[in-house]
């Protein structure tokens, strides 16, 4: 590796963390291709864990009282289930394979980000059919099963976050996918998102 090559990759990882403390998350997830693609993955990764560790903590600390408590139990207990797996996946599969699977969950990430954003602006026609479901009587028990299933796909999202953080220092897209929707308050979500 040149000097040339790590000159290229402390700038990427610079921009990236500077990005990570102005909205609190996606340093990584921006470093992570372009610094691998300079250094290779399994380089990069480490180098990433110790740089996350270190600006997470100065935002976390500096935001301690703004972190969502029960929120941050439930994040956390459910990544540290899915973190030994990813950190087995990362020592156990060759980098191509990694690489195309980190792919994979980006696109499905994304596709997931422009299909909530579509969905946003069909809200009238969701208004609508929300005020005509409850005026049925069997309102509280669709409510009841649409939760009970939306709590176990947030609960699924969260561990398939802690697996990705064990592979690639970048579960944090599933993290995000869950609290948007559990964390309204800006300055809270910024603040637990750090401390994980």
């Amino acid at each position: 590796m040149g000097v040339g090559q790590i000159l290229l990759f402390v700038i990427i990882v610079m921009v990236a963390y500077i990005i990570e403390g102005v909205i609190g998350f996606g340093g990584t997830i921006i470093a992570i291709p372009l610094a691998s693609a300079i250094v290779g993955l399994k380089p990069t990764v480490p180098v990433l864990t110790i740089v996350v560790l270190i600006a997470s903590t100065i935002i976390a600390i500096k935001d301690i009282k703004f972190i969502n408590k029960k929120e941050f139990l439930k994040i956390t207990t459910l990544m540290m289930v899915g973190l030994p797996i990813g950190m087995w996946l990362f020592e156990s599969i060759p980098e191509k394979p990694l690489k195309i699977a980190l792919g994979i969950f980006m696109v499905i990430i994304g596709i997931k980000g422009l299909y909530e954003e579509k969905r946003k602006s069909n809200d009238l026609g969701e208004i609508v059919l929300e005020i005509e479901t409850n005026l049925n009587k069997d309102c509280i028990s669709i409510e009841e099963t649409t939760s009970k299933r939306l709590n176990i796909f947030q609960n699924f999202t969260i561990f398939c976050g802690g697996v990705l953080h064990g592979a690639f220092t970048c579960g944090g897209p599933f993290i995000v996918v869950y609290a948007t929707k559990n964390i309204k308050d800006k300055t809270s979500f910024r603040a637990t998102l750090c401390a994980l």
